[in-house]
């Protein structure tokens, strides 16, 4: 399904719906850039990496 599926073609309410549509994919956007962490998650230790680091 698509967001942009009207009914009738060339009528000004067709082209609200895609203009309310294109507002709506913008914010669905920005929201997720707003919400992404600032770095990436650090990855879990390698196993060599924490026998190193284990005491002796």
């Amino acid at each position: 399904m698509t967001l942009s599926r009207t009914r009738y073609r060339g009528l000004p309410k067709t082209h609200l719906g895609h203009v309310l549509t294109a507002l709506a994919c913008n914010v669905a956007r920005t929201a997720d850039w707003i919400a992404e962490p600032t770095r990436p998650p650090r990855r879990a230790p390698s196993h060599f990496r924490a026998l190193c680091a284990a005491p002796s």
